[in-house]
């Protein structure tokens, strides 16, 4: 379709959020054309090879815990595109320094019996929240009065007033079920301990805790499963074909501009960039100089990470496992941060510029689970250590080579089977890294920390919220959009409401 000029929609940006709105618009009969800047779709669903070929690490997005929320998969028939999800039955480990471990299970009454030999209450406490989280198909949103659940919704509504810590510090009793709930909000929804008005993540958090899936071949696959079925229905994607302008009529967002000067016509206009980058695009024109003021003025997060990818000549080993064999089949490990003033302390040296003096890692080993992501025999890991964005007095690429050793070391501490022996080779990634590969993260992992009044449908800030922009026919799918808790296509979801309202299009999809 490299002759069309005009189309129905035009989408910036080839991520999750960007490949599967453009999945549903063409699915439901639009024309979409989807512009991508790099030389190869797919954003943060990267899958690649920075230690040794053949040895398989997902650079990007990799925990997906809420696809039975938002069944984009079987909405898009991601299937017969080669797109497979696994669900590791063993869901997550955090292994003690006193040799225990606290093991989270596919199935919920294996999680309770295992929650019990910690605490019996907060074994109870876990299936209350479950049965709250499980009822949230709007996390990030103030809870609504549905038909005969109000009492759910009022407890809902006192949870999101409170921050995480003041939840389990009212609800839960032992140490080691609080450290691992607050490793979840973590990742993958980037809510600290004190984060404002989160509450209310801690029971999503527990209802997703045994939900976690990874994509089979990589998370890449998903991308190529997304991009496959947009070309097979119709639509189109150019890669290596960077967008410098939206040009305006009559105050109206009516094409886009590549870098060579090709000019694409549409009724609509859909950026998954930072709001800030898609208003460059536009000039600055038709937008208030003070919404712009206080988009400059959003809050970045704090938090971010320092990846380490590895390959090995066999899977790590928990001491742990010594008192639960099931701790070395996990899929997530939280390694570290036992306590919540542990947490508090990790805190503390993130908004000081400070490297972690503790281990605080979010740890998987993907080839565990699929081992085409390995050679046979073989196995990759990848460790998230918690950091700040920023260090204070140095920079990333100074501490880089030092700060990478001492994750591994952190990590043998509890699985000492990883060697420098069995270690064949070892890449890092700094938040420098993810920035330069990803610039959407500029503003942190999640698009802008998520508290406060950053939170749900005010993100990035209130007049944006809805995914339209004060430029009719431009709209914002991007990260950054509600409800900004997670790694999924959920603004993508959204902007798909909006779009299907302007447009006048048929919903062929399950209603919200």
């Amino acid at each position: 379709m490299a002759h069309k000029d005009r189309w129905d929609v035009v989408v910036i940006g080839s991520g999750l959020n960007g490949l599967t709105l453009a999945n549903y618009l063409v699915k439901a009969g639009l024309e979409v054309l989807v512009l991508e800047r790099r030389l190869e779709s797919g954003g943060g669903l990267a899958t690649e090879e920075p230690t040794l070929t053949g040895y398989w690490a997902n650079t990007g997005h990799y925990v997906f815990d809420t696809l039975g929320l938002m069944p984009f998969h079987e909405e898009l028939g991601l299937d017969e595109m080669n797109v497979r999800f696994l669900h590791p039955e063993v869901q997550s480990a955090l292994p003690l320094g006193d040799g225990r471990a606290l093991v989270i299970y596919a199935d919920l009454e294996r999680t309770l019996e295992s929650l019990a030999r910690f605490s019996r209450p907060d074994a109870d406490a876990w299936r209350r929240f479950h049965r709250m989280g499980s009822a949230m198909p709007e996390p990030s949103r103030a809870p609504r009065a549905r038909g005969g659940k109000a009492a759910v919704d009022r407890e809902l509504e006192r949870l999101r007033q409170m921050s995480p810590r003041d939840v389990l510090e009212e609800s839960f009793e032992s140490e080691p079920v609080k450290a691992l709930l607050l490793h979840h909000l973590l990742i993958p929804r980037g809510i600290g301990l004190d984060d404002s008005g989160t509450g209310h993540f801690v029971a999503f958090a527990i209802a997703c805790a045994g939900e976690g899936h990874l994509v089979q071949s990589g998370s890449h696959q998903l991308a190529q499963g997304l991009w496959t079925a947009v070309l097979k229905r119709g639509g189109d994607v150019w890669d290596l074909s960077e967008v410098t302008g939206i040009l305006l009529e009559k105050g109206r967002a009516v094409a886009v501009e590549l870098a060579g000067g090709r000019q694409f016509r549409a009724r609509a206009i859909v950026s998954t960039a930072a709001p800030r980058e898609t208003f460059r695009l536009a000039g600055d024109r038709g937008i208030d100089a003070e919404l712009l003021a206080r988009l400059d003025r959003i809050r970045p997060h704090e938090l971010s990470i320092f990846a380490v990818h590895l390959a090995l000549r066999e899977p790590p080993r928990f001491q742990a496992a010594a008192t639960n064999p099931d701790v070395n089949r996990a899929f997530r490990y939280a390694i570290g941060l036992e306590s919540v003033e542990e947490h508090a302390a990790l805190w503390g040296e993130i908004r000081s510029g400070r490297l972690p003096a503790q281990a605080a890692m979010f740890v998987s080993i993907p080839s565990a689970h699929d081992p085409s992501q390995s050679p046979a025999g073989h196995h990759t890991a990848l460790l998230w250590q918690y950091v700040p964005r920023t260090l204070r007095g140095r920079s990333w690429g100074e501490a880089r080579e030092a700060f990478m050793t001492s994750c591994i070391d952190r990590l043998r501490r509890y699985a000492p089977n990883v060697s420098p022996q069995a270690t064949l080779a070892a890449a890092a990634m700094t938040p420098d890294d993810h920035v330069a590969k990803f610039p959407d993260l500029a503003a942190g992992l999640f698009g802008g920390r998520n508290s406060g009044g950053q939170l749900g449908p005010f993100r990035p800030i209130p007049e944006l919220g809805g995914f339209r922009t004060p430029i009719p026919g431009l709209y914002l799918a991007g990260a950054g959009l509600p409800p900004g808790a997670g790694l999924n296509p959920a603004p993508a979801l959204g902007c798909l409401e909006v779009l299907a309202a302007d447009l006048r299009v048929e919903r062929w999809w399950a209603r919200p």
